[in-house]
């Protein structure tokens, strides 16, 4: 699985089940500024392999695959614009902890485990208070989720001709042929 098929499926997992927030990798590279509306953005910030590569060969004979499950952390923010004429629009924690019951929630985990990924730990929500631009104090909520997934590479089989070198002789087996000594007997260098 790579990061692009992890980015769409947490992104269709979420906007299914909340088709009011906008949701993106907090890395886009033509974003201008802070997107409009209520928007969620996630990003990874750290991967680890665990346990050994699988490898199996394919029946053709020409390739075999390579599998191993990674851990990877990514962590989720959200903006949501607040005005204060309107007491029920949402904050930015209440998105993420919608968040959190999406991934965390039967139809969210169920939608995730159909793709390859499974949601190991959704961590705590951290409030973080920043000064913006206009001297305003403003939260910026966020929390790290932990998921699991199945990477596989396909790695051709080598077509070079293989060349065994005989550098190791074996040794040869003499018998002492001494009566007086039968713990003698046993394999020797010649």
């Amino acid at each position: 699985m790579t990061d692009n098929e992890i980015a769409t499926v947490l992104c269709s997992a979420l906007t299914t089940a909340m088709p009011d927030v906008r949701v993106m990798q907090a890395n886009q590279p033509t974003i201008q500024g802070a997107p409009d509306g209520i928007v969620v953005l996630f990003t990874e910030i750290h991967s680890k392999r665990v346990g050994y590569p699988k490898r199996t060969l394919t029946t053709d004979g020409n390739s075999f695959s390579e599998s191993c499950i990674w851990e990877a952390i990514y962590q989720f923010s959200a903006l949501s614009p607040q005005d204060p004429n309107d007491a029920t629009l949402p904050t930015a924690k209440d998105v993420l902890r919608r968040v959190s019951w999406v991934l965390n929630g039967a139809a969210g985990m169920l939608a995730l485990r159909q793709s390859g990924i499974a949601v190991l730990h959704i961590g705590d929500l951290q409030v973080t208070n920043i000064e913006d631009d206009q001297g305003q104090y403003t939260q910026t909520p966020s929390m790290d989720v932990t998921i699991q997934y199945l990477s596989t590479n396909n790695v051709p089989v080598s077509t070079h001709p293989v060349t065994k070198s005989n550098i190791y002789t074996p040794a040869q087996t003499t018998t002492d042929p001494s009566p007086a000594s039968s713990k003698k007997t046993g394999t020797y260098p010649v």
